[in-house]
C-alpha cells in the first residue's frame, strides 16, 4: 500500500511539474509575441504616418527613381492649354518618362504597410490562439481598413496620372469632345481621392500615436 501511494505521489509530482513547465513556456511564448506585436506595429505607424504626408523611407527611395527632366516637364504642364504642337510632343514623351514616379512611390508604401499589417494580424491571430485578446486591443481589422484605402488611392492616383496622359494626346489631336470627356473624367477621380484622403487621415489619427 505504501509503495501505491508513493507511486501515486510521484506521478502527482510529475505531473505538477510538467504543468509547471508548459506554463512557463507558454508564458515566454506570450512575451515573445506581445514583443514581436509591438515591434511590428512600431513599424506599421511610422510606415502610416509616412505615407499619409506623401513621403517615402530609404528604401522606397533607393528603389524607385524619378526622372531626371522633373522641372521641365512640370513646367510644361502647368501651361498645357498654351503650349504649341511641338511642346505637346515633347511634354508627352516627357510624361512617360516622369508620370510613373509618384504613383509608383506611392504603391510602392501601400504594399510596405499591407505587408506589415498582414504580418502584425497573424502575429496577432497566432497570440489569440494562446491567451484570448479583446479585438479592439490590437485593432487589427482597423488596420486592415486604412491598408485597403491607401492601396485605393493608390490605384486613383495612378488613374490620374493616366487620364493626364491622355488628355495630352487629345491636345495634340485637337480632339475637343475627348478633351471635355477627359476633363470630367479628371475631376471624378480628383473627387475621388479627396474623399479618400480624408478618410485615410480620419483612420490614421485614431491608430497612430502622433
Amino acid at each position: 500500500m505504501k509503495s501505491v501511494a508513493l507511486n501515486i505521489l510521484i506521478a502527482g509530482i510529475v505531473i505538477v511539474i510538467a504543468f509547471v513547465y508548459i506554463e512557463r513556456k507558454e508564458a515566454n511564448l506570450v512575451e515573445q509575441l506581445v514583443v514581436e506585436i509591438n515591434n511590428t506595429k512600431t513599424e506599421m505607424e511610422q510606415t502610416a504616418k509616412t505615407t499619409g504626408l506623401a513621403q517615402v523611407d530609404a528604401v522606397a527611395d533607393s528603389i524607385v527613381r524619378d526622372c531626371s527632366v522633373r522641372d521641365r516637364y512640370e513646367g510644361l504642364l502647368g501651361r498645357l492649354d498654351t503650349l504649341s504642337e511641338a511642346e505637346l510632343r515633347e511634354v508627352q514623351q516627357l510624361h512617360a518618362q516622369c508620370s510613373h514616379y509618384y504613383p509608383t512611390q506611392k504603391a510602392f508604401m501601400a504594399n510596405q504597410l499591407e505587408t506589415l499589417v498582414s504580418d502584425y494580424a497573424s502575429l496577432v491571430a497566432i497570440l489569440n490562439n494562446i491567451k484570448a485578446v479583446a479585438p479592439e486591443e490590437y485593432k487589427v481589422e482597423d488596420w486592415k481598413s486604412l491598408v485597403t484605402k491607401e492601396s485605393n488611392r493608390s490605384s486613383l492616383l495612378r488613374q490620374q496620372y493616366e487620364i493626364q496622359g491622355r488628355i495630352i494626346s487629345a491636345l495634340i489631336e485637337a480632339n475637343g469632345e475627348e478633351i471635355t470627356n477627359l476633363l470630367e473624367e479628371a475631376k471624378k477621380v480628383a473627387d475621388s481621392l479627396n474623399v479618400i484622403s480624408i478618410q485615410i487621415n480620419q483612420e490614421r489619427e485614431a491608430l497612430v500615436s502622433i
